[in-house]
């Protein structure tokens, strides 16, 4: 049997740890592993020639939703279809399971994958049964049938990164959120309470790092947290300034030859935590020039009726923490979000250009409804024209990034696609 990942760009991230968890296990000897960001009909023709059965293996996100749906028809159009098995897992399977096994697929895994994924794989090896592991989603007579999760993982027990397939993403410190904000998955896919990775785990994978990339360039050491001010904090709710600097401090001590990424691109933080003291102790140890957060909108009514549970006053006092600490803040806007008003988009824009005069960046994101969450079943709301013409002219200045048009389109198209399947 051939064990296809289906990889792409956007979900690498999400195989590494997975691909990771099978390397000094048998499983590598009994499957045959190609990792594929193309599965074109002759690749996969060739690979049918040599093997009985082949495993697809996708992670996806809600906007690939519709590219996914056409791939799985076209290969079952084209393949025999009792040679081929359809696994899913990630953030959209995991958010609607039952979405993900209409529209092709034989098993969906709900919720982390990391110890499912090998015992999935051995059960399918075998012939074995394997609805008694958690997590597990197959259509039953067109019904839903679906085991109880499994706990969420001890961090510490699972590498980032897989050595054997040469993927090494930003480590991921933290996962969960107790915020549960209506727009955002993280919560409802990871659970509200913030699980840590401990400061000796990441300096280990840090030195694994160091061996991978050791050559004429020094190494870059980014990180993975839905909010990095919240390392180390037992609620996910208050900073623990000292866990974090700890953190800081240990690699940047252990591990001279590096450049600590924190607190930016591919992680952000929350306003609210983000003060002159916590910059002052981190500074000293980070390479960024700037610091990335969620403000998400400029109307106190928007904020919080979405869940944010901050206010504008927290997005403007971070921003002006971030430019006294000598660094560029990088805030993120959610446009278009359910409910809300011509007036709440006007006062997203006065935010949004008061920032900016304080050498803010601004990216700006269109509302798109995603699997599992509060607002999953909600529409974006236009862009009232004189609103959107604004932010047209701040990105044609370099104020502002994010292609609006594009994230319209994509939006609508994945609001139509979800009344389409789900009729």
């Amino acid at each position: 049997m051939a064990l296809i990942v289906c990889l792409s760009a956007k979900n690498w991230y999400s195989f590494a740890p997975l691909l990771a968890n099978l390397e000094g296990t048998d499983l590598l000897q009994k499957y045959q592993v190609f990792l594929l960001e193309k599965r074109s009909n002759s690749v996969i023709e060739k690979i049918l020639s040599q093997f009985e059965t082949l495993l697809f293996a996708y992670s996806f996100f809600t906007p690939e939703l519709p590219h996914i749906a056409a791939e799985i028809k076209s290969l079952k159009e084209s393949f025999p279809i009792q040679r081929m098995i359809f696994l899913a897992g990630g953030s959209h399977a995991s958010g609607n399971p039952k979405q993900t096994l209409d529209i092709g697929f034989d098993i969906v895994v709900k919720g982390e994958g990391e110890s499912i994924f090998p015992l999935l794989l051995d059960r399918l090896w075998n012939g074995e049964e394997y609805f008694d592991l958690g997590g597990i989603c197959v259509l039953r007579n067109e019904q839903l049938s679906i085991t109880e999760p499994s706990q969420f993982i001890d961090l510490d027990a699972y590498l980032t990164c897989s050595k054997q397939f040469e993927l090494h993403p930003p480590i991921e410190i933290t996962r969960g959120c107790p915020f549960g904000c209506k727009y955002c998955q993280v919560s409802y896919l990871f659970g509200r309470m913030m699980r840590h990775r401990s400061i000796d785990c990441i300096l280990g994978i840090v030195k694994m790092y160091i061996e991978t990339f050791m050559g004429p360039r020094i190494t870059d050491i980014r990180f993975i947290s839905p909010n990095s001010f919240a390392y180390g904090s037992p609620d996910g709710r208050t900073p623990n300034p000292q866990k974090i600097s700890q953190l800081l401090q240990t690699l940047a001590h252990a591990c001279p030859d590096t450049r600590i990424f924190f607190a930016t691109f591919p992680s952000e933080g929350r306003p609210e935590f983000i003060t002159p003291s916590i910059l002052d102790q981190i500074t000293p140890y980070i390479a960024n020039k700037s610091i990335s957060f969620g403000a998400q909108s400029g109307s106190d009514r928007m904020l919080k009726a979405i869940g944010r549970q901050h206010t504008v006053q927290d997005i403007i006092n971070a921003a002006l923490a971030i430019y006294d600490a000598h660094l560029i803040p990088m805030v993120d806007f959610l446009i278009g979000l359910p409910h809300e008003s011509p007036e709440d988009q006007y006062a997203t824009l006065e935010v949004i250009k008061r920032l900016i005069r304080s050498t803010a960046k601004i990216r700006i994101h269109y509302f798109m409804p995603l699997s599992g969450t509060p607002f999953e079943n909600e529409n974006s709301v236009p862009i009232t024209p004189p609103v959107f013409s604004e932010l047209g002219r701040l990105a044609k200045a370099g104020h502002l990034s994010g292609n609006l048009h594009t994230q319209i389109q994509n939006s609508i198209q994945i609001q139509r696609f979800f009344e389409v399947v789900d009729k």
